[in-house]
């Protein structure tokens, strides 16, 4: 399946800010680990406190074979490398203090940086996720609220309606030939057969869990889960749920789903958006004493690069939140080759396998 969509879940897998506070205190930032041994840390270490899910203290159990969904979530979406080690999503929340030093729950934001951390939890969610997440959401605004198991329970099936949709989407703006069959394949046995009750939460659940951590979806005591009304009045402009899926998956400056992303944040969390824009020398010299101390933890964890794409997130989301302006990923990228150019002595930059400028790693230290 396409990165747009983390089709294979668990429903157990469904208190991200917790998962991902038990990974960074589990796993390492240089060291790899088997799949089969870090998912058996992970369920272990896991019992060890209690979870925060949306603002609710909650007992957590959670088995081996979940947390192997979970590795396989953080592989995907760039958390963990292939060998278990720290990726760059994952250090963006260790550099955005996200969670309290002395928590007794795993997954307890610091109160300082819970707006932004849960802003950066979206953010990332987006970038990964936006169909279903829209396809969710959009529900959630013509029908809230809802109770979890009308998802699941009621005929036709609104997971499998989301589902269907999301792969309808992708499927559309993929050109990969194979790729469109497998989507087609997939779309027509649930079409036909649909999902055996665990599925449809297995489907339902992680993707749930994203939006409620991130404070866009509301839960209430009762289990019922609901958009805030400025949300609700957005996401019904669109009168579908194949509408809403297509404007996620829209190209834009920011990336696919850009002005959707940009108008929910907006929405949910109060803030001005400012204007797109590119990456300059004046703003360089005004963050770069911070980038400057990343790489300082970086080098401390043996480590011999930034990820510029996930560093170029992590600062659109702290400006998005101050509302300044908005530095695309290639903007950065193209700032940071001609500097690396004029200036080889502070700075390089490198490529991935594919040739695409993905590194940086600075000279003068």
């Amino acid at each position: 399946m396409g990165d747009q969509f983390l089709y294979d879940t668990h429903y157990q897998v469904d208190k991200p800010f917790a998962l991902i506070d038990l990974t960074l205190s589990t796993a390492s930032p240089n060291r790899s680990s088997r799949d089969e041994v870090l998912a058996r840390l992970l369920s272990e270490q896991a019992k060890s406190k209690s979870a925060i899910s949306g603002d609710e203290e909650v007992e957590w159990k959670i088995n081996k074979d979940a947390m192997k969904y979970w590795l396989g979530n953080c592989h995907q979406t760039g958390l963990l490398s292939r060998q278990n080690a720290f990726d760059y999503w994952l250090m963006n929340f260790v550099w955005n203090d996200t969670f309290r030093p002395d928590r007794n729950a795993w997954g307890l934001l610091c109160p300082e940086s819970t707006d932004l951390s849960r802003a950066l939890l979206f953010r990332w969610a987006w970038i990964h996720d936006a169909p279903m997440l829209s396809a969710i959401m959009w529900y959630l605004s013509v029908r809230g609220p809802v109770p979890a198991r009308r998802f699941t329970e009621s005929k036709p099936c609104p997971v499998e309606q989301m589902v269907v949709a999301t792969l309808s989407g992708l499927r559309e703006m993929s050109s990969d030939i194979r790729t469109r069959t497998e989507y087609r394949r997939k779309i027509e046995e649930i079409s036909k057969y649909g999902f055996q009750p665990n599925t449809r939460r297995h489907k339902l659940h992680t993707h749930l869990a994203l939006l409620v951590d991130s404070g866009i979806v509301r839960r209430s005591l009762q289990g019922e889960y609901s958009v805030p009304e400025q949300v609700q009045q957005l996401l019904k402009d669109h009168e579908s749920l194949a509408t809403i899926v297509r404007r996620s998956l829209e190209s834009g400056p920011i990336g696919l789903g850009g002005q959707l992303f940009l108008r929910l944040v907006s929405q949910a969390y109060g803030v001005i958006v400012g204007n797109v824009a590119e990456l300059t020398d004046r703003d360089w010299a005004n963050i770069s004493a911070e980038i400057r101390s990343f790489w300082q933890n970086v080098l401390a964890w043996d480590r011999k690069f930034l990820g510029i794409a996930a560093l170029a997130e992590l600062f659109l989301v702290k400006n998005l939140m101050a509302g300044t302006a908005l530095w695309p990923v290639d903007s950065w990228k193209t700032f940071l080759m001609g500097r690396a150019r004029k200036r080889p002595e502070e700075m390089t930059v490198h490529v991935g396998r594919f040739g695409d400028i993905r590194y940086l790693r600075f000279n003068d230290d």
